[in-house]
């Protein structure tokens, strides 16, 4: 398939790699609402000039930290360390065209893996959490394997 073919609808793996691309970021951008709503419903905010002076001229005690926040915050800079490079990579080994039964189960393994890895952060699931962290991690060095493969550069 020539380049221009490779980064279109018509290929489906840059089809499926588009949707799970999709996918992950919606859930990045999910996480992000997550540490707002904490941040509203906690009342902790991350300026000083975000908290309002108390009517009566009292001082507040400004809280910088609260445990759910910090677990949310703790699995969107997870998410960030991880997710763009997946995104990088899926790029490239689409770009290196792959066979589409691959492909779709190691997008599909890390979808899911990143998934699973975020809630089980969110509900303090220590077990699950590695286990995906690294099925997630797996994935992303298959891909890079495979980009170094097809660059029959170093193979």
């Amino acid at each position: 398939m020539a380049t221009k073919d490779l980064l279109t609808l018509e290929n489906p793996v840059f089809t499926s790699y588009a949707f799970y691309s999709s996918f992950l970021l919606l859930k990045l951008f999910a996480v992000v609402f997550l540490i707002v709503f904490y941040r509203i419903t906690k009342k902790i905010f991350p300026s000083e000039e975000d908290y309002h002076d108390d009517p009566k001229g009292e001082k507040k005690m400004i809280e910088r930290s609260h445990p759910g926040l910090d677990r949310v915050r703790r699995m969107h800079q997870n998410d960030l360390e991880n997710i763009p490079i997946f995104i990088l990579l899926g790029m490239l080994y689409v770009l290196s065209d792959p066979a589409y039964s691959t492909a779709i189960i190691v997008f599909r393994i890390f979808g899911a893996a990143r998934f699973i890895h975020s809630v089980a952060y969110f509900f303090a699931l220590t077990s699950p959490r590695g286990m995906s962290w690294m099925v997630g991690m797996i994935c992303n060095i298959f891909l890079a394997v495979q980009v170094l493969r097809a660059s029959k550069f170093l193979f």
